[in-house]
């Protein structure tokens, strides 16, 4: 019994990791830490990610906004939490839980899809997004 269940849970991760690998050309991976946020920006409208580990799982955390004029700083800043935002005009914030194996998607209007995966006992996080898609962590 416990054999099969390893063989499934074995079979299951390298599913979707093959899912993540064959879109692997056309995407990037951040690698981020918990409490360390990364900013990503999708044409007009940028986003900020930052995550925490609850119970073995991802408590990832995003706040939408419109991007800053050129030559400020927006959302930077993130390592104490969302006070990069104050004088920002926020958007949506979406809160969810993101398990090991089981990523979470945001598409974005423009079409693409930003990947959030859970590491194992929810160390890290990754982060695939598109290659022509800029970031700041």
């Amino acid at each position: 019994m416990i054999k099969s269940l390893t063989t499934a849970v074995s079979v299951a991760l390298w599913a979707a990791s093959a899912t993540v690998a064959s879109a692997g050309d056309l995407t990037k991976q951040i690698a981020m830490l918990p409490g360390k946020g990364v900013t990503f920006y999708m044409g007009a409208q940028q986003g900020i990610a930052v995550f925490k580990p609850e119970d073995g799982a991802c408590g990832l955390t995003m706040t939408f906004a419109q991007a800053p004029a050129a030559g400020t700083e927006g959302m930077s800043g993130m390592a104490g939490g969302m006070s990069g935002m104050d004088g920002a005009k926020k958007g949506a914030t979406v809160r969810m839980e993101v398990m090991t194996a089981r990523p979470a998607r945001v598409d974005t209007a423009d079409g693409q899809q930003l990947i959030f995966n859970c590491g194992p006992e929810a160390k890290a996080m990754y982060l695939n997004m598109p290659t022509d898609l800029k970031y700041k962590d």
